[in-house]
């Protein structure tokens, strides 16, 4: 029978149509009953419209019904069959250990490799100097000159006075300049080497960096000569003090003078760089007994660099183009060389050019050879997989012949590389935590790592490495 009400429109699947055909044949039974008492034809459609009210209603609602109970029994399917694959899977790693044990040694190699060197290219390349206050506004000053052959030649060493004048440059918010000095701290047998980082007081305001405890030094005692302070690292303090508040106003023997500590620098602060820094001192005030030659006075005696954080509203390339013409106007007396240097500013985390120390470059060689590890074993595990699927080549016969289908064979197989990849992820990320940071320290010791022993990112990656692998 023809259904005699219109649709909501489109071609009814087979859900709708087995609604349809069943609303039709009431509607028309109850119709052809009232006809059968007497009823006109007109009658009787009226009277039996009137009867069952809105169709469309009840036919919007039934197939509602009808696919929820549906959605039901197909996850209920799909849970029985996650649930049967894992107990499959389950039986069959007991069943074979030496399949198990080498899948899960291949993945933790793999995936081992590939999470210390992915915490290795975070922390050295992608995520930069920790503690820095919206670090994309900090730039880097690096020159560029032309040697006697034409050829420009990138340096970020900085004069003492080119650092002055870039003070006068308007679309800049801060200048600050730093240079690093190995010194000893301590004397006779319990002296040892440190890393000193020669700072300007406004230093750590350009970085929005904080005291833990303590203060910075101001600019006057900053640049007042034989004025000796220290601000401690967060991990020195820790080590030489013992983490004591009364660290401060103690002095520390650095080289051949005694310094007084004033503060204590954020945890995981080291500056603009990722290399470790044990203490900073005031840039003028420690220069006049650390650096050798007219270090205040010539502006070719490159001993610093220098870095700026840019104005509101200001681009990088206003700022460099600003910092040349300072840069240009101050030497133009000297050699072309320099009277037509250029000024570039670069981000604290640049990774080409004169800005990327030679660890990044070695650390971005570990990475391509910790993916060619990982190419090759997820390789050896696929040949262990495919080995073994010849091996079962008559149990999957078996099965066939007796009812089981194919596509549960597939999830069983599926589910079981599955839970063999969380494992070996499980595994190499207890490795990475475990080994990670002694590797990290070895190949790498004047890096300062952080004192988290793993990140989430870090977790994330492996996780997603091995499900792809």
């Amino acid at each position: 029978m023809k259904w005699p009400f219109a649709r909501d429109g489109g071609t009814p699947d087979s859900v709708e149509q087995e609604i349809d055909e069943e609303l039709s044949f009431h509607l028309w039974k109850t119709i052809d009953e009232l006809k059968a008492g007497g009823m006109s034809d007109t009658a009787a459609r009226t009277a039996a419209a009137r009867r069952f009210g809105s169709l469309q209603f009840h036919r919007r609602n039934l197939v509602r019904l009808e696919r929820q109970a549906e959605t039901r029994i197909r996850r209920r399917a799909v849970m029985d069959i996650v649930k049967t694959s894992f107990r499959s899977a389950i039986r069959g790693t007991r069943r074979e250990p030496a399949f198990t044990l080498g899948v899960i040694v291949l993945l933790t190699l793999g995936l081992g490799v590939n999470a210390i060197t992915f915490g290795l290219v975070d922390r050295l390349i992608l995520s930069g100097p920790a503690g820095v206050d919206k670090p994309n506004r900090v730039q880097r000053v690096v020159v560029h000159h032309r040697d006697n052959g034409g050829t420009e030649i990138p340096d970020v060493g900085y004069s003492y006075q080119d650092y002055r004048d870039l003070l006068a440059a308007k679309g800049l918010t801060a200048v600050a300049g730093e240079s690093s000095a190995p010194q000893l701290l301590g004397s006779g047998s319990a002296a040892e080497l440190i890393r000193a980082k020669l700072v300007t007081a406004s230093y750590f305001p350009l970085l929005g960096a904080q005291p833990f405890i303590g203060r910075f030094f101001t600019a006057d005692e900053s640049e007042r000569t034989g004025e000796r302070l220290v601000i401690l690292s967060y991990a020195l303090w820790q080590q030489r003090f013992g983490g004591e508040a009364d660290a401060i106003g103690r002095v520390a023997k650095i080289g051949t003078n005694n310094y007084t500590v004033i503060g204590v620098a954020p945890r995981n602060f080291t500056g603009s760089s990722v290399t470790r820094a044990d203490v900073f001192l005031p840039l003028e005030a420690a220069a006049d007994e650390m650096v050798t030659g007219e270090w205040r006075t010539s502006r070719n005696f490159g001993w610093m660099s220098a870095l700026i954080r840019l104005g509101p509203g200001t681009s990088r390339e206003a700022a460099a183009a600003e910092a040349t013409a300072l840069h240009r106007a101050a030497h133009i007396e000297e050699a072309a060389d320099r009277s037509e240097g250029r000024i570039e500013l670069a981000p604290l985390n640049a990774v080409s050019g004169i800005t990327s120390p030679g660890y990044v470059s070695v650390a971005g060689l570990a990475a391509i050879v910790a993916l060619l590890v990982l190419v090759i074993a997820s390789a050896n595990v696929a040949n262990l997989f495919l080995a073994r699927a010849i091996r079962r080549s008559s149990e999957m016969a078996v099965k066939l012949a007796l009812g089981v289908g194919r596509a549960r064979m597939i999830a069983e197989q599926a589910v079981e590389g599955a839970m063999l990849a969380v494992a070996g992820a499980v595994v190499a990320t207890v490795v990475t935590v475990q080994g990670g940071p002694v590797i990290q320290r070895w190949l790498f010791p004047n890096v300062d790592w952080l004192e988290t022993t793993i990140e989430a990112r870090t977790v994330l990656f492996v996780m997603a490495c091995a499900l792809l692998g």
